[in-house]
């Protein structure tokens, strides 16, 4: 993928600009903090909620992808960096109209938006993606899960009510969500009819009734959060793995060696903060809080050792340095806020 974006070629989408100066077109849009990130090899990318900034890994050099260069919209839910056969960045709007940028190429995908047989809303809360390459989508209204060469979606699972996260397993599909999680097999013909999906209750060492949050993949076992509890599971048993005092899970991140728990501020407290388990022994683990974390709303960890945080707060957020936790922050020269009321 090509990060130094400049005129993409647009496809089934329609954008229209506003001119800055007669010949010439700008981006005036505020990019002063990262709300969520993701990577490629080679670059970070990172959503501030209305546009995209690209980060080379080695140079430092970066550049923007909003409306001007083909966006479709400027309201992000999510993003995600999809590996082969896509190598693409997935880009998730509020609307639920999705942007795939390949190379110097926007595809646009509108079939959650124009859902005839479904009218309740449907926001894109995750963009996950299997070791075939298959794309998955834990929305508002259930499970989407797209083909990754023709981006034709596969199928479509209502289960009536918010889904958090999805994954796939040891040939199971995974959905965590406010009822708890489920799973269905791969070889399930009909995926699409929830009823037939099967609950994660006692039989696998979790209680009754409970809520589900994030969800990863870490050390051949499947990790997920429930009722404010960090579990670990193997596909028989769930165990308790992590229980954080006085905060909430906010996400789970593995994408390295090590797991990144983060975590917002319940009671007690003022910041958020980021747990790091370098392995699976729960030894030593190492806990980043202030400067670098205040409002933490994902991260991850690139193949240098660097971590890469999206942060509510203000600004966009690096650690160098595990040990001394070494952060940090950098904005970019635009506006405070995407409105302007006065110029002189």
């Amino acid at each position: 993928m090509k990060p130094a974006w400049s005129i993409l070629f647009c496809l089934t989408i329609g954008i229209s600009y506003g001119q800055d100066a007669v010949g010439t077109w700008k981006n005036h849009l505020p990019f002063q903090v990262g709300l969520d990130v993701t990577q490629s090899p080679t670059h970070v990318f990172y959503s501030s909620g209305l546009g995209i900034v690209s980060i080379d890994k080695n140079t430092q050099d970066y550049s923007f992808l909003t409306t001007i260069e083909g966006l479709s919209y400027t309201s992000i839910n999510t993003i995600k960096y999809l590996k082969a056969p896509i190598d693409g960045l997935m880009i998730a709007f509020e609307n639920s109209v999705l942007d795939i940028v390949i190379d110097e190429k926007i595809i646009s995908l509108n079939q959650i938006a124009n859902f005839k047989n479904y009218t309740g809303t449907k926001r894109i809360n995750k963009i996950q993606q299997d070791s075939d390459g298959n794309i998955y989508l834990a929305t508002s209204y259930g499970i989407s899960a797209i083909d990754p060469i023709s981006f034709e979606f596969k199928f479509t699972t209502f289960t009536g009510f918010n889904v958090q996260d999805v994954l796939v397993y040891d040939q199971f599909i995974y959905l965590s969500s406010d009822e708890g999680i489920f799973r269905t097999a791969l070889s399930n013909p009909f995926p699409e009819n929830f009823s037939a999906w099967e609950f994660l209750g006692a039989d696998f060492n979790l209680p009754p009734n409970y809520t589900a949050g994030p969800m990863v993949l870490w050390n051949r076992q499947l990790f997920f959060e429930i009722s404010g509890e960090l579990m670990s599971f193997d596909g028989f048993f769930a165990f308790p793995y992590y229980i954080p005092d006085g905060y909430a899970i906010q996400y789970l991140s593995a994408e390295q060696t090590g797991l990144l728990v983060g975590l917002s501020c319940v009671s007690s407290c003022n910041n958020g903060m980021v747990v790091y388990f370098p392995d699976e022994s729960q030894q030593n683990p190492i806990t980043l809080d202030q400067p670098c974390i205040n409002r933490p709303k994902f991260g991850i960890e690139d193949q240098f050792g660097s971590f890469w945080l999206a942060d509510g707060w203000s600004n966009f957020r690096r650690i160098v340095d595990l040990v001394f936790n070494d952060c940090e922050t950098f904005n970019f020269n635009s506006p405070y806020a995407p409105s302007t009321y006065s110029i002189s």
